[in-house]
């Protein structure tokens, strides 16, 4: 007895057809609602390994952005305390000039001096409380950071940026030194104020030159 197989070759071309475009739907689907052309690897296994370094590399640079930012952050926050600290400097420094002369009476001199040693007391206070993100920045904890500002591991990655030391020991001052009393402990007291507006001076500038690097 002959045997015969009915086919329909027409519907199973069709229905190959169906699936192939049914697949194409859904992958532009997924493009459409990712907003992405690639979703998975079998979309373009070239072009995906490309599109991850690219989206690595962007990650590192968006980071590096974030640490340099954090870097100037940290010099602002020393340079303003150095500023502070300028002006109080400045200020016992027109006391000690004042208390110098013999023009002064005692009484104004008792005064002068009191006032000078709380000046003196307000730059201790600074040095120690300056800090940012927990880290004391002007009390010589910390005397340097480095700031990841590249998306190598390598040191030409890396800005290393300098902190300043404000406290009294640093500056070479002390509450004996800036006595301004008499005369000549307040003329002995400019001189050690001279030499602490140096130091604080040189650190304002370090601090603007590691800024503009930065920038």
């Amino acid at each position: 007895m002959a045997l015969r197989i009915n086919t329909n070759e027409a519907s199973a071309y069709a229905r190959v057809d169906l699936h192939r475009h049914t697949r194409q739907l859904v992958r532009t689907l997924g493009r459409i609602s990712s907003g992405l052309r690639i979703n998975s690897a079998s979309d373009d296994p070239a072009g995906l390994a490309i599109a991850n370094n690219l989206d690595t590399t962007s990650r590192s640079v968006t980071q590096a952005t974030r640490n340099t930012n954090d870097g100037l952050s940290i010099l602002q926050t020393s340079e303003g305390a150095t500023t502070e600290v300028s002006e109080l400097l400045k200020r016992m420094r027109e006391l000690a000039l004042a208390s110098s002369s013999s023009t002064m009476n005692a009484d104004e001199r008792a005064l002068a001096h009191k006032d000078a040693q709380e000046m003196f007391s307000e730059v201790a206070r600074i040095a120690k409380n300056t800090k940012h993100n927990d880290m004391k920045l002007t009390d010589g904890t910390l005397t340097n950071l480095d700031v990841q500002v590249g998306i190598d591991g390598t040191s030409d990655s890396r800005i290393n940026i300098k902190l300043a030391n404000l406290s009294g020991s640093a500056l070479s001052l002390s509450t004996s030194n800036t006595d301004i009393s008499t005369t000549t402990k307040a003329q002995a007291a400019v001189t050690n104020l001279d030499n602490a507006l140096k130091t604080v001076n040189s650190y304002r500038s370090q601090f603007g030159s590691s800024e503009n690097r930065l920038s």
